[in-house]
Parts: structure tokens; C-alpha cells; sequence
């Protein structure tokens, strides 16, 4: 009988900085492309990357950089053809560019009122599309 195996959880950038040798700043100023990072770190840091497969937590990529990555397309109608087809239309550009769309239907007064009143506080998307 062999040691039970325990399934791990996919790779941190804790995981990366330790099989790198480097702190976990060096790793997310490496993943970014910082100045501040020699070659020979920068590739010793993707190559740890790489054989870990890591993926960047886009929660901790939003927090570090302030960024979503998303944008708002606001809608009375969604459900409607032209509606329909606008978001159609705007949905891969925005997905080539690196963006989640995130699609607010606000239809009805009290919709649109509590959406423009709330909003700006949110800090859910970089940019919003009103059609």
C-alpha cells in the first residue's frame, strides 16, 4: 500500500517564487514585464511559470493593478433584436481585447435609476458602452 495522495490545488505565485528562487514581488514584476526585472530573472521566473502552470488570480491581478478587465454594456432591452444584435457585435472585439463584457439591463425607471445611482461605487468595469 503506497501514501495516499493529496490533490493539490492548482499553483500560487508563492508555489512559482519559491521553484524560482525569487520573492513573490520578483514574480508579479516578471509576469508584468516590469523594467525592474533582469532578463535572467524575468526568464527563470516564466520558465518556474510554465512548469507549474500558472495561472494569474484575476481577483489579485484587479487588486494589484486596479484594473477589471471588464466592460459595462447598459441596455434597456435586452431581449429585443437591435439590442440583441449590438451586444453581438460588440462582444468579440472586446474579447480579443483582453475584456469580459458585463451586460446591465435596466429596462425600467427604478433599474436605471438604481444602476446610474449605484454605479460609480461599484468599480466592477473599467469603461462602460450605453446603447
Amino acid at each position: 500500500m503506497g501514501t495516499p495522495t493529496v490533490a493539490k490545488g492548482p499553483a500560487g505565485i508563492l508555489d512559482v517564487a519559491r521553484r524560482a528562487g525569487v520573492s513573490a514581488s520578483t514574480v508579479s514584476r516578471s509576469l508584468r514585464g516590469s523594467a525592474k526585472v533582469s532578463q535572467q530573472t524575468r526568464e527563470r521566473v516564466l520558465r518556474a511559470a510554465a512548469e507549474l502552470e500558472y495561472v494569474p488570480s484575476p481577483a489579485a491581478s484587479r487588486l494589484a493593478s486596479g484594473r477589471t478587465s471588464a466592460i459595462g454594456v447598459i441596455v434597456p432591452f435586452a431581449t429585443r433584436w437591435f439590442f440583441s444584435e449590438v451586444l453581438t457585435g460588440v462582444e468579440e472585439p472586446l474579447r480579443e481585447a483582453g475584456y469580459d463584457l458585463l451586460l446591465y439591463n435596466v429596462g425600467d425607471p427604478a433599474g436605471r435609476e438604481h444602476f446610474f445611482e449605484t454605479m460609480p461605487l461599484r468599480r466592477r468595469v473599467d469603461a462602460v458602452l450605453s446603447v
